[in-house]
């Protein structure tokens, strides 16, 4: 099998294994227990959110571990709530997990309002501006689309902020490019940023949202006074412990694999030169996503096409991928054809040249004898 999906999820590391196994077998107490086992749990589990925080550029704030970036995604939304602020601002093009927690926000009777993205995927600068305003008090985008690998550049975002307003609060989607791409919550400004394991090769359920210093989080679920009473619950030691190796192991070799899927990613668009109707929706953005679409194909064609063949992809975000429409395809100002017709490539540091190549070719194949039917 060649695993094009990464963007999906990724092969949990080998040494994330050994750490869910030490941590599930030998160190199985419960972090929040009074007796010593448990105390040296907690100690360790405090170090993992310190080498988080450094991982993000910083020493201040706090990191919240929870189920995984969706809940971390919901407490940075409903966390900030309140009646007594007023406008809430959110990229059209963001996750399931934020735009459908907008949505709710909106039912629930906040004035929510969606920034266009432009055509290369990203967040439409100029229309940010123009959306500000003195009543805005929150503002959420991603620092890399899911589907197309559109970075958003939030250090010119948290500027525009600032010169409208300082005191509006920045929440950042960074699952698919922490460790991936440069970010720095501390050099950017960003007051909350959500994270997940199992983008970086560490395990499903886990995920963390850091928390700003000057940021009052409410909790949104209640139960024990774990983290303060604003994410209660027993500690995932295990999942906590392996999300943090993973991501100080990828930190450490961040642009070597940077430059890896890379130079995959070109060799793959190079290799697909024999196929005249395709469109490369975002070829700029992160290297780990390659969004395209086939005119006169649908992408879950193509997807089963190539599944034949042990191969691999995703026609966008996993959270979504049963829907026709696509939100931020849409967005871009792609067409319906082009919607209907979009795949998307995500790379990892496990795939090989051999692997793109095979793939690129099988491609061809299945682009031909489709199109020839």
């Amino acid at each position: 099998m060649i695993y094009l999906d990464n963007a999906a999820t990724t092969k949990m590391n080998s040494s994330c294994l050994d750490i869910l196994k030490k941590y599930s077998e030998e160190e199985y107490f419960n972090a929040s227990a009074m007796y010593k086992q448990g105390n040296n749990l907690h100690k360790e589990i405090e170090t993992a959110k310190n080498t988080l925080l450094n991982l993000l550029g910083t020493s201040d704030g706090k990191i919240y571990f929870t189920s995984g970036a969706t809940e971390a995604n919901n407490m940075a939304i409903f966390g900030s709530a309140s009646f007594k602020q007023k406008k809430y601002l959110f990229s059209i093009g963001e996750h399931p997990s934020v735009y459908n927690t907008a949505m709710a926000l909106k039912n629930s009777g906040f004035d929510v309002d969606f920034m266009p993205l432009s055509s290369s995927g990203e967040v439409d600068y100029t229309a940010l501006k123009s959306m500000l305003s003195r009543d805005v008090c929150f503002v959420s985008t991603m620092l890399v689309n899911n589907e197309t690998g559109a970075i958003n550049d939030i250090k010119k975002i948290r500027e525009i902020i600032n010169s409208v307003n300082p005191s509006i609060r920045l929440h950042v989607d960074a699952v698919q490019g922490f460790c991936k791409v440069p970010f720095n919550v501390k050099s950017f400004r960003v007051d909350l940023c959500t994270l997940s394991g199992h983008k970086i090769y560490g395990p499903k359920g886990i995920g963390a949202l850091y928390v700003g210093k000057n940021v009052h989080l409410k909790g949104i679920t209640y139960g024990g006074e774990q983290e303060e009473g604003v994410r209660p619950g027993t500690y995932n030691t295990p999942g906590i412990m392996a999300m943090t190796l993973a991501a100080s192991d990828m930190k450490k070799d961040m642009m070597a694999q940077y430059n890896h899927v890379k130079a995959l990613k070109s060799r793959f668009i190079d290799n697909l030169a024999p196929i005249k109707d395709k469109i490369i929706i975002n070829g700029n953005g992160s290297p780990y996503i390659l969004s395209m679409s086939i005119n006169g194909l649908r992408g879950e064609t193509v997807l089963h096409m190539l599944e034949q063949d042990g191969i691999i992809i995703g026609t966008g975000s996993a959270c979504s991928s049963s829907k026709v429409e696509n939100r931020v395809l849409t967005a871009m100002g792609r067409t319906k054809d082009e919607v209907l017709g979009s795949i998307r490539i995500s790379f990892s540091k496990n795939n090989t040249q051999e692997e793109i190549d095979f793939a690129a070719s099988k491609l061809i194949e299945a682009v031909n004898k489709l199109l020839a039917m």
